[in-house]
């Protein structure tokens, strides 16, 4: 089931679990005004409700914004955003300094891109830009 709620004079959202969606956001007084069980139809509410409202509407409608959660938290499905941390902790990968030096020898740029690198070692793309530009894995004087 997909809620859309209102935290009075902030915002309309949505979520499936509104109630630790509104306390991740710092607010603890909202209502539900809709429930859903069509992620589409949700989403296109959504919309609708913040511009009948006069909240700011979100550029992302809802859907595409889980979809993106699950892509990004490794197709994990069904478990709230809050908790996605916890998984995503267990499974980043650290790497060593010579890993680090061998991403800075592979990277070219518009030809070994920072993205197929960071599929390549199983990290996020700004893990890579980060080791690239030598803000991370930089060795001390």
């Amino acid at each position: 089931m997909y809620y859309i709620y209102h935290v009075p004079g902030e915002k309309i959202g949505c979520s499936k679990y509104p109630d630790v969606r509104v306390a991740d956001q710092g607010f603890s007084n909202y209502e539900i005004l809709e429930e859903h069980t069509c992620i589409y139809t949700v989403s296109d509410r959504e919309i609708e409700l913040q511009k009948e409202y006069g909240y700011r509407v979100d550029n992302v409608p809802y859907f595409k914004t889980i979809e993106a959660q699950k892509i990004y938290a490794g197709k994990i499905k069904g478990i709230p955003k809050p908790y996605l941390s916890i998984f995503n902790k267990e499974t980043k990968r650290k790497l060593t300094m010579e890993e680090a030096d061998e991403i800075r020898s592979k990277y070219v740029p518009r030809t070994y891109s920072t993205h197929m690198l960071a599929k390549e070692y199983g990290v996020t793309s700004m893990v890579i830009h980060s080791i690239v530009n030598n803000r991370s894995y930089t060795k001390k004087a």
